[in-house]
């Protein structure tokens, strides 16, 4: 699935409900980050949504702390099932958005409580770190930040 207008991610982001997940690990060799990123999409396409059939999804793409990341935005999936993916791909943590409300949760064991964020922001190209990129229908990109609190 990919957007057909920045309205639709836009909408998206600010009532929608969706995970941002990724398998890959800064410790990881290219090789492997990139065999656990197609590990991940075929296990993000079994998941089923409530009352669905099938789980919308689109490629990401960022740069978190300096480290470059693949990975996806999952729509309308139970949290659980996400959480249990980013167990299994031993991340860090995974960004969730319910109409509006956005957290950070921790899924490395690590017991540290979610991270409420304050929304998200548009950046652009000059923007190095720290955000997520979506590819749009139409070719061109829409990059974000996440806003945390002070």
């Amino acid at each position: 699935m990919t957007f057909q207008n920045f309205y639709v991610l836009e909408n998206i982001l600010n009532h929608g409900d969706f995970a941002l997940i990724s398998a890959e690990r800064f410790d990881a060799l290219p090789k492997v980050n990139i065999a656990n990123t197609l590990r991940l999409r075929e296990d993000v396409m079994r998941l089923r949504p409530s009352g669905g059939y099938y789980v919308n999804f689109t490629a990401t793409k960022g740069q978190y702390d300096h480290h470059k990341e693949r990975g996806f935005m999952v729509l309308s999936v139970a949290d659980d099932d996400v959480m249990k993916l980013a167990a299994k791909y031993r991340q860090e943590s995974v960004i969730f958005g319910h109409n509006g409300y956005w957290v950070q949760r921790y899924a490395d064991g690590s017991g540290r409580p979610e991270i409420v964020l304050v929304g998200w922001h548009l950046v652009g190209p000059e923007e190095t770190d720290n955000f997520t990129e979506i590819q749009l229908t139409d070719g061109k990109f829409v990059r974000f930040a996440l806003e945390y609190p002070k």
